[in-house]
């Protein structure tokens, strides 16, 4: 397990690198929270719409989509100073389906967001530690790397072109 751990840090700093870059906030004070949230909940809803069109590899998949979830959480959490850590909450292999996995997904991403939006700073810290290894479990379950996910997408990020009319990577210029 300490491997992952590894491997997800490795990940998160490649992920805050690209946040850079791209211009993507970086600290706290640079992003929305409220906002990061929907759109992990978004790519949450974006991977199970794949499992079920039965689209797993490739793009738009369900690696894809679940790839993207880590890739924004590692994102937030790095905005934080938060390094994913171990968790005690899992799956254990052929005991959960992907339905119940990502509905689990959206609570736990709902419960970070809660303590959050209430003050608890300590608390959606170390629920946001959390979160990318519970992730990595599921992946584990449905037998495909999250990690190349992330990876993958990191390089197509690369060439993308983040600044919309009006916008600068998901973010209204001038609104904070």
């Amino acid at each position: 397990m300490d491997k992952i751990i590894k491997h997800l840090g490795e990940l998160q700093n490649l992920v805050m690198a690209q946040a850079a870059a791209k211009g993507f906030g970086i600290r706290s004070e640079d992003i929305i929270v409220a906002e990061k949230v929907a759109l992990i909940h978004s790519e949450l809803s974006e991977s199970y719409e794949a499992y079920k069109q039965n689209n797993l590899d490739g793009h738009d998949g369900f690696y894809e989509e679940l790839g993207d979830v880590l890739q924004r959480v590692l994102h937030l959490a790095g905005t934080f100073a938060v390094t994913p850590k171990l968790s005690e909450r899992s799956f254990e292999r052929g005991q959960s389906t992907v339905e119940t996995a990502v509905l689990f997904l959206h609570c736990q991403m709902s419960t970070v967001y809660e303590h959050f939006r209430r003050g608890r700073l300590a608390e959606f810290k170390a629920a946001l530690a959390e979160l990318p290894m519970v992730i990595y479990h599921v992946s584990d379950q449905f037998d495909f790397s999250i990690i190349k996910a992330v990876q993958d997408k990191l390089i197509i990020n690369q060439d993308r072109d983040w600044q919309k009319e009006g916008k600068v990577n998901e973010k209204f210029v001038g609104n904070n």
